[in-house]
């Protein structure tokens, strides 16, 4: 982990790591963070709303609602030891939601239900990049920048950036690979569904959105 790095380097005084709700459960994240901060390093957190108001998977239902993006972001800021957080937006009316967050980080109830809700942190399907599931794949398909350009194209609507991806995956390591299988072996440590994204990915090539 990179910010384990950066205490152990000791010359950074601030360092920018992905975190949101979907890590709730790793307490070994939660107390580097801690601990890196008691050391004086900054923590600016990103990926603050673990992919958008988009759902990774079109069968979860309708897009999320503006609630949930505020409650995400305050979910973050609500930790004493993050410094701030730098969530993207794509358009102005984005901007002023994430301002009012700064002048107050008390749940609304239906925030408070978001973020309560368990089943949502399943639904996120949130790739932390973590490299487990490389060694399921007999191809040694580059899985994580598959994910990640999931995450592009699908929920934030970026398909240029999805296929910049997508070009800068070693050659063979990449969504053209994923044709050689019938069923996918590799399995997330945490909740995303693996074989689902990648699918998705190829349909979404095949109809010329982006290209791989």
């Amino acid at each position: 982990m990179a910010l384990k790095q950066a205490m152990k380097l000791g010359v950074f005084d601030v360092v920018l790591i992905q975190f949101n709700y979907t890590m709730a459960n790793d307490p070994s994240l939660m107390k580097t963070i801690d601990d890196a901060a008691k050391m004086g390093i900054g923590i600016v957190a990103m990926k603050t709303q673990a992919g958008g108001t988009k759902r990774p998977d079109p069968k979860l239902g309708k897009p999320l609602t503006p609630a949930s993006q505020t409650a995400l972001l305050k979910w973050v800021l609500r930790h004493e030891s993050i410094t701030t957080a730098i969530p993207g937006y794509t358009d102005y009316g984005q901007i002023d939601q994430n301002i009012t967050v700064a002048s107050n980080l008390n749940y609304s109830p239906e925030e408070l239900e978001f973020v309560s809700d368990k089943k949502n942190v399943a639904d996120a399907q949130f790739c932390r990049q973590c490299g487990q599931c490389r060694a399921d794949c007999p191809l040694g398909i580059d899985i994580p920048q598959l994910m990640r350009s999931h995450m592009y194209t699908v929920q934030y609507g970026n398909h240029a950036l999805a296929a910049e991806t997508l070009a800068a995956i070693q050659r063979g390591k990449g969504l053209v690979a994923c044709d050689n299988c019938e069923t996918c072996q590799a399995t997330c440590r945490n909740s995303v569904n693996i074989a689902q994204k990648i699918q998705l990915l190829k349909e979404i090539s095949s109809i010329g959105r982006m290209s791989v």
